[in-house]
């Protein structure tokens, strides 16, 4: 079931990311082969890479908001795991001395 589930997510974003970045590369090499022969097509290709980088940021939160919603169910195999916890948000650098604390 865990390995199913595991799959499951790294199928999706392997399609989200990989997609987006895959084009994002081309893009860039584009931009970078053109910037001093021709500046107005590689702005093209910058501007693409913007769009690009803000689709591919839009999918990955879409995944993540749906994987979130799925984990919210507090035991949705009926296997008696909760996973409600994973909603909770992860510490970030305001929260590092309650971190390092001693305990």
């Amino acid at each position: 079931m865990i390995e199913a589930e595991r799959l499951r997510i790294a199928r999706d974003l392997h399609d989200v990311l990989g997609h987006s970045l895959s084009q994002i590369n081309v893009q860039a090499g584009v931009g970078e082969h053109l910037i001093d022969r021709d500046p107005e097509q590689a702005r093209g290709a910058l501007a693409a890479i913007k769009e690009l980088s803000r689709t591919g940021l839009n999918e990955v939160r879409s995944v993540l908001h749906t994987m979130r919603s799925d984990a919210a169910d507090p035991d949705p195999a009926g296997v008696g795991e909760g996973r409600a916890e994973l909603l909770a948000p992860v510490p970030g650098l305001d929260d590092l001395p309650a971190l390092i604390a001693p305990r």
